[in-house]
């Protein structure tokens, strides 16, 4: 994986990211992008123009390498359980270089994400099966993989939520609606029955 380090950049430099945007002449999803760790393509203009606003020696002082890749991420209702807060996320990290993969697993709470005003923080980190291998790996590669990983599962979380609000929503409209049907159905047996009397 590769990670950008401009948000600790902005940060150490006191630096907003609007106004590093404007002055640097880069536009708002190309900043948000490197900001997120969410960039696929990038362009080499832009990259040059952040490059020497900050007056950074080149792409290393920007990015950094880390042999690591997060997969599988998936969020898992446990057996048994009933409730909306029954629910882990597990996912992968793979060492690119050994080709060997370690699991994690993290107990997630769905009421409490709804119920938060501000964005739901993740990880109480110490609830992770396999807490040491977590460790090991944040203490070998650092804070940069660790803010990219939690940001990571955060985006999938987030996507998670969204989805499973909206098919929420979807079942209220869709119960809502049939209910809406059987009150029209009703009150038209009614006055076709009216009718048939007023006739007779």
């Amino acid at each position: 994986m590769i990670i950008c380090k401009l948000k600790d950049i902005l940060e150490e430099r006191d630096i907003k990211k609007s106004v590093f945007a404007k002055e640097a002449g880069l536009t708002r999803p190309f900043t948000e992008n490197l900001l997120t760790n969410s960039f696929k393509d990038l362009n080499v203009d832009s990259l040059n123009r952040a490059i020497s606003y900050l007056n950074l020696d080149g792409l290393n002082d920007l990015f950094i390498y880390i042999p690591l890749e997060v997969e599988n991420l998936k969020l898992v209702r446990r057996r048994g359980k009933e409730f909306d807060n029954a629910y882990y996320l597990t996912f992968d990290i793979t060492d690119l270089n050994s080709n060997t993969s370690s699991q994690f697993k993290i107990e997630f709470d769905f009421k409490k994400a709804w119920s938060q005003t501000i964005p739901f923080s993740i990880v109480e980190v110490s609830s992770m099966e396999n807490n040491s291998k977590w460790s090991e790996i944040i203490e070998v590669y650092g804070e940069e993989l660790k803010q990219y990983i939690l940001g990571k599962l955060q985006s999938y979380i987030e996507m998670k939520l969204k989805t499973k609000i909206f098919l929420m929503l979807t079942e209220e409209l869709k119960k809502e609606l049939i209910e809406e049907v059987r009150k029209q159905r009703a009150t038209y047996s009614i006055d076709k029955k009216t009718k048939v009397q007023d006739n007779e």
